[in-house]
């Protein structure tokens, strides 16, 4: 295994150990920040131009991005959520009164539906720095499909407490675009 592959795996648990450590007000308040940030970076004006953005459901304490598809939903911006098939990303469209079921990761995502291609990804994020370096879970799975869209915007969503110096880079890691946190945005 290299060197990078090693760090990342470290790095990886003792972020997710950190994040699990939040109290459900802690993450309340933080998601509320979050998605003040993300107004104020970008305005509803930014999403209402373009096809498709797609969310996530949260998983082991991530920031939750529920709350911000539904702000666009309520504005006329169609949405979509990721489906897991085949080891690689699908995305269907989505609101709050599409059915969801849990997959093999025991995370929610769309049983049925239209797949799209969006626009706009907010991803979820279990490590990050100023770089716009993305560590995720280590499946892969939004690193092979990023790759497929150089035109997408890529928005990770996480917490500062998720911020480190510096993430360790592989060729298949694919950059954000931009980083929303509770206190920062790159």
């Amino acid at each position: 295994m290299n060197h990078n592959v090693n760090l990342k795996k470290k790095l990886r648990q003792n972020l997710i150990t950190k994040r699990k450590q939040l109290t459900k007000s802690e993450v309340k308040d933080l998601n509320k920040k979050i998605f003040k940030n993300l107004n104020d970076k970008f305005g509803i004006d930014f999403f209402k131009n373009l096809s498709f953005v797609s969310g996530y459901m949260p998983f082991n304490n991530e920031a939750e991005v529920i709350t911000i598809m539904s702000w666009l939903n309520r504005n006329g911006v169609k949405t979509t959520l990721p489906r897991i098939h085949n080891d690689s990303i699908k995305f269907y469209e989505w609101n709050q009164y599409f059915p969801l079921i849990k997959n093999s990761l025991n995370i929610y995502e769309p049983l049925v539906g239209i797949e799209v291609i969006p626009k706009v990804l907010f991803i979820p994020l279990v490590g990050f720095d100023k770089n716009l370096n993305r560590l995720g879970h280590g499946f892969g799975h939004y690193d092979k499909k990023l790759s497929t869209m150089p035109n997408s915007i890529k928005i990770g969503i996480g917490y500062s407490l998720q911020e480190v110096e510096k993430i360790p880079i592989e060729e298949h890691d694919v950059k954000l675009d931009y980083i929303i946190t509770n206190s920062i945005c790159y």
